[in-house]
């Protein structure tokens, strides 16, 4: 069975046709087929099979390699994106070839030189040979100590240096195989898998709940498409489609008939597109020819041929030379008499370069809003400039280069970044806890109150619509023995609540 995908790829396989890979999120298997698909990467599987038959493609499976012995977990997509390309899954057995094909490729770098005339002295003072050092297995243990991990075992290679370590993350569970300078990375669940429990805050903040079931989304605008205003709504062939439903929401990737007013032309598309990107593809194909035909006939011109052009050049061209749609940088100054350099065909569109840019930081410093605005949750984390100065949340803006003295809400750790730095997606963590900006906790802080503390992560790690290896367990706020598991989506989007307590209200046993 797939879900919300695409068509499967299938082949043939001792006791009839399989699965090989599916574009959707899941895919439904019997216990023989998943044999078969773990098989073709020469693996086994060492946990339970799920009972209902039914893998997510981003969950990971516990395995054991075949060849090497080797127990470790890969994600199912993993599994069967390697086999398409013919590698091997288990990370050992990789590694291992790894080392040797490595330590062949330098054997053969070296007799080159030496076949050169280099002396062997000279490239071991040089570091061009280098003798590893075996990793001990006390050094290995200290090592995943250090960086979040238990070790499980060792693998000695062929050579000194050559170990693997099978390591097991003390907050995620997640069993892989590592190099020793890769484990100095640490797991990729960055250590977050518990973060600090919910209501258990160093910092308490202040902040509106974002409804649920609302008919806006996060960002405030308008969910369903009848009530967005959208101009795609004038596109809607209404002969092809019918009304337009009423719960069709603006970013829904259900394909209908669109009717451009311009040109009359039919064509289907995605609601999300027509909503956020919308386009006549007739209409383009005719801009473009015209376009094109424009651009053919502007190449045939000079600056000579415009009066405002030559105007402008300053340049010690002569401007009968150079061609209108040239990509040559030519020094011109316009009527404010700034000197800016730029190509023709920019100058006669856009003006000067110069103007524009003025243009632009009035418009944005008029419309700019301050970090107290714009972005409260990480306002709620400032302490102080690093450097002092009268400095706050309320006169610094967004993506400022400012250092500033930040303390996680939750945890109380800190550290010192840039207002910039804090805005990258890469740096939107706590380094201590792993607590995330625009968290579940953070923007609904009703459904994180009923978040159990059995689940293996923090809901100030994660966010309202992140893709979870599990499905939540939630505590019923009103009564603590009402105890159930539903996604956060459905929680987020239905509205959904607790069951028991729906039930007890319609009056149901």
């Amino acid at each position: 069975m797939l879900a919300m995908g695409r068509m499967p790829q299938w082949v043939g396989c001792p006791g009839g046709i399989r699965i090989v890979h599916t574009g959707g999120h899941y895919m439904k298997l019997t216990d023989d087929e998943l044999d078969w698909m773990l098989g073709e990467a020469d693996l086994e599987l060492a946990q339970p099979y799920a009972k209902n038959g039914k893998y997510r493609k981003d969950e990971y499976l516990l395995t054991r390699c075949k060849i090497c012995g080797t127990v470790a977990h890969y994600r199912l997509k993993y599994i069967l994106d390697k086999n398409e390309v013919g590698e091997r899954v288990c990370r050992a057995c990789y590694w291992s070839q790894w080392y040797g094909d490595t330590r062949a490729l330098a054997h053969s770098a070296i007799k080159h030189l030496l076949d050169k005339g280099a002396n062997l002295d000279d490239l071991v003072d040089q570091g061009v040979v280098t003798a590893r050092e075996a990793t001990s297995f006390s050094d290995a243990k200290r090592l995943a100590n250090e960086h979040g991990y238990e070790l499980v075992d060792l693998l000695t290679g062929e050579r000194p240096g050559e170990e693997l370590l099978v390591v097991r993350c003390k907050a995620c569970g997640r069993q892989t195989v590592e190099r020793p300078e890769d484990v100095t990375f640490g797991c990729s669940c960055r250590g977050k898998a518990k973060g600090v429990l919910f209501g258990e805050e160093k910092v308490k903040v202040q902040r509106s709940a974002t409804p649920v079931a609302s008919g806006r989304y996060q960002d405030g605008t308008e969910r369903l498409l009848v009530r967005s205003g959208a101009e795609c709504l004038g596109w809607w062939d209404i002969e092809a489609n019918g009304e337009v439903p009423q719960d069709l929401t603006c970013l829904s990737r259900r394909e209908y008939q669109w009717k451009c007013p311009e040109c009359g032309c039919r064509f289907r598309a995605p609601v999300y597109i027509a909503y956020s990107h919308l386009f006549c593809p007739n209409c383009v194909a005719w801009s473009i020819a015209e376009s094109d035909a424009a651009w053919e006939i502007l190449s045939r011109m000079t600056a000579v041929d415009f009066p405002d052009l030559l105007a402008a050049w300053d340049d010690v061209r002569d401007p009968r030379t150079v061609p209108l749609t040239s990509d040559r940088i030519v020094h011109l100054r316009c009527p404010e008499g700034h000197h800016t350099a730029q190509t023709l065909y920019s100058y006669l569109t856009r003006g000067c370069g110069i103007c524009e840019g003025l243009a632009t930081r009035q418009l944005r410093d008029k419309d700019r809003q301050y970090l107290a605005t714009t972005d409260p949750e990480l306002a709620a984390e400032w302490v102080r400039p690093r450097d002092g100065g009268n400095w706050t949340p309320q006169n610094v803006r967004d993506g400022s280069k400012r250092t500033i003295v930040w303390r996680c809400i939750t945890c109380g750790h800190m550290w010192e970044a840039t207002v910039h730095a804090r805005q990258l997606r890469m740096n939107n963590r706590c380094p201590a806890c792993g607590k995330v900006m625009g968290s579940l906790a953070w923007k609904y802080p009703q459904l994180a109150a009923e978040w159990s503390p059995n689940n293996p992560i923090s809901p100030w790690n994660i966010k309202p619509f992140n893709k979870l290896d599990f499905t939540p367990e939630w505590v019923c706020s009103k009564n603590p023995e009402h105890v159930w598991r539903m996604t956060t989506n459905t929680r987020i989007n239905k509205g959904r609540g607790c069951p028991f307590c729906e039930k007890e209200k319609n009056g149901q046993s």
